[in-house]
């Protein structure tokens, strides 16, 4: 796993800084990691996958489509 070399280039460009990511704690580059869902920061290493407020719209979303069988009427 490759993160940020010891001597970046000075100056830096606009905006850009080290930032940690949000599940592994490594230093990363701002322009390389990315906000998910839950509005954490993710590192390129990270950002496969679901994060858990994704998995719970899309369980929520199939908890929508599921039809339950209708009860049988006896009839007198």
């Amino acid at each position: 796993m490759l993160t940020i070399p010891r001597r970046y280039p000075f100056p830096a460009p606009r905006g850009e800084r080290k930032v940690m990511c949000d599940y592994c704690g490594c230093f990363w580059l701002r322009s390389s990691c990315r906000r998910d869902a839950a509005g954490f920061l993710a590192c390129p290493d990270d950002q496969d996958g679901r994060d858990t407020v994704t998995l719970d719209r899309l369980n929520a979303a199939g908890a929508q489509q599921v039809r339950l069988p209708r009860p049988a009427i006896e009839k007198w």
